[in-house]
C-alpha cells in the first residue's frame, strides 16, 4: 500500500491528518470529519486568539505550545500520538567515535583546510 492510498481510505471516512510544525518540532493532529479548508481556518482562528503570551514566569514556548495544543483539543482535535496503538520508546546509542577529514574545499584530499597562517 503507497502513503496516498492510506490517505484516500481515511479521507473517504472524513478523516484527515494535519501537521503542524513549531520550530522544528512537529505536532501531528488528527480530526474524525474536518476537511483541509476548516482545518486551515481553525489554525488561523487559534493562532489569532493565542496572539503573545507569557507564563507568570516570563516564559513564552511552553505556555504558546500548552494553549495552542488546547485550544486544538478544544476544537475536536486529538494529537496522534495519544491515540496510536503501540509506542515503542529507544535512543540512538553511539559507542564510539572517530575523527575524519572534512576539507572546505573539493580538491583537498585531507582535512587541513585553507584556514592557518601557513595554510598553502
Amino acid at each position: 500500500m503507497e502513503h496516498i492510498e492510506l490517505h484516500k481510505i481515511l479521507a473517504d471516512q472524513g478523516i484527515r491528518v494535519f501537521a503542524f510544525t513549531l520550530s522544528l518540532d512537529p505536532l501531528f493532529l488528527i480530526h474524525p470529519n474536518k476537511t483541509v479548508e476548516e482545518w486551515r481556518s481553525d489554525t488561523r482562528k487559534i493562532i489569532a486568539e493565542i496572539g503573545a503570551l507569557q507564563d507568570e514566569n516570563g516564559n513564552v514556548e511552553d505556555k504558546i505550545y500548552n494553549t495552542l495544543l488546547s485550544k486544538f483539543n478544544d476544537a475536536g482535535y486529538f494529537e496522534i500520538v495519544d491515540i496510536v496503538a503501540d509506542v515503542f520508546e529507544g535512543r540512538i546509542a553511539a559507542y564510539s567515535a572517530g575523527i575524519e577529514d572534512d576539507p572546505s574545499h573539493e580538491d583537498q584530499a585531507d582535512g587541513f583546510g585553507h584556514f592557518g597562517w601557513e595554510s598553502e
